[in-house]
């Protein structure tokens, strides 16, 4: 009997001790908290979206349709500004400097339609600031090449089921002139379902995904949509303001008020290294593969080449093996018959600093040194590529055989 009681004696100290344990961080944490509330009732990292109301519009297309009204984003990470951007369309609701044309504006215009999410959409960059294929435009007019025209259907937050359906029912039903497609694949792109934004009132912009694959599964539309973007939940500390409220953050007048257990929220900052995200899974599910092969042979019948590139992860360059997701691109770039970037490439021979220098310090995102190093190597790639691809100069988006 005593050597019984003495066995047990172990687990009970053990939860005894892990007890002490918690009780003593939440008390810590708890006053530490309050301190840092009294001195400063900010939280330590939040976003803030200015709302103008006229920005950012539900649709059943795109995801979302950004009209010319600019609306700015900024975030901020332990009292510092770390990025302040914009969400800005042209005049086809997409994030690109220049209004697309359907046809081409001279014979030897070389004409491509990117798609790709944040990455290359680049809202975290302010008002009239050039994203990767804009540079890459600018670029080539530099170098004295062949007129090339990057149409920019990115968006932010889109993935591969936004492309199907923008491919689908813009790029192909409004029978734009072509020379190719290049998809520019970053971390958990080819495992977005449908996403769309809208703002829903004064103090809301809401995101959400469609629940499947299925295309019959998007909403089609405002008030279907409303049914899942009511249901997201509001990200901790994203504050929406006036654009005077925007303006008074902007000057140091404006912080938000809010409490929140600081001690915790950084251990789990330190533990996520940045922004949480979603692991890419590994294989592609059936809905995945029927969107990949509508994208095949949409392109097919109307004699487009593409190219993915991949775009990696700050932690995958700086040597984090489970940051990677290139494998999973390069069996998407298979699928589709295209050819692949390693967009690694861009960053080959950069020291460790060098490479966090071209990221946002906290942020997954890179910030304008990294974008426009990308854009120096695509600028190469995408000319090479075009080069030793067919000149398209069949009427626009006329399907072969017809």
């Amino acid at each position: 009997m005593p050597k019984s009681s003495k066995s047990m004696s172990v687990p009970r100290l053990i939860g005894i001790n892990a007890v002490v344990f918690l009780l003593l961080y939440a008390l810590i944490d708890l006053s530490y908290s309050g301190y840092r509330y009294l001195k400063d009732p900010s939280p330590d990292s939040f976003s803030v979206f200015e709302h103008p109301g006229e920005t950012i519009k539900f649709d059943p297309i795109r995801g979302y349709y950004l009209t010319r009204t600019p609306s700015r984003i900024a975030r901020v990470n332990f009292g510092q500004i770390e990025y302040t951007g914009s969400f800005r369309g042209n005049a086809e609701g997409f994030a690109d400097r220049d209004d697309f044309s359907i046809k081409r504006s001279s014979a030897d215009e070389r004409r491509v339609a990117v798609f790709g999410d944040s990455f290359t959409a680049a809202i975290m960059e302010p008002l009239n600031s050039s994203n990767w294929p804009d540079r890459v435009e600018d670029l080539c007019q530099v170098n004295g090449s062949r007129r090339l025209e990057l149409l920019n259907f990115s968006l932010d937050a889109a993935g591969l089921a936004n492309w199907a359906s923008i491919l689908r029912s813009v790029v192909v039903k409004d029978q734009y002139e072509l020379d190719g497609l290049v998809f520019a694949v970053a971390w958990d792109d080819l495992d977005r379902q449908f996403a769309f934004f809208d703002q829903i009132d004064s103090k809301r912009f809401l995101h959400a995904r469609a629940p499947t694959w299925d295309i019959a599964a998007q909403p089609e539309t405002r008030s279907q949509a409303l049914e899942f973007l009511e249901k997201d939940p509001d990200p901790a500390h994203r504050y929406v303001l006036s654009t005077e409220e925007f303006d008074a953050f902007l000057a140091g007048n404006w912080k938000p008020r809010q409490w929140s257990f600081r001690l915790s929220e950084l251990v789990a900052g330190v533990l996520h290294g940045g922004p949480p995200r979603r692991n890419p899974a590994e294989g592609f599910e059936p809905g995945q593969v029927l969107l990949i092969e509508q994208i095949r042979q949409l392109a097919k019948e109307h004699s487009w080449p593409i190219a993915v590139v991949y775009i990696p992860s700050r932690e995958e360059l700086l040597g984090s093996e489970k940051e990677t997701n290139i494998e999973k691109s390069k069996k998407f770039s298979e699928m589709l018959g295209a050819t692949f970037f390693d967009g690694r490439e861009a960053f080959r021979g950069l020291s460790n600093q060098q490479i966090k220098n071209d990221w946002f310090p906290i942020d997954a995102h890179w910030n304008r040194g990294g974008s426009d190093r990308f854009a120096d190597f695509m600028a190469a790639q995408i000319q090479g590529w075009l080069a030793a691809s067919p000149e398209r100069r069949a009427t626009p988006s006329t399907p072969t055989g017809e």
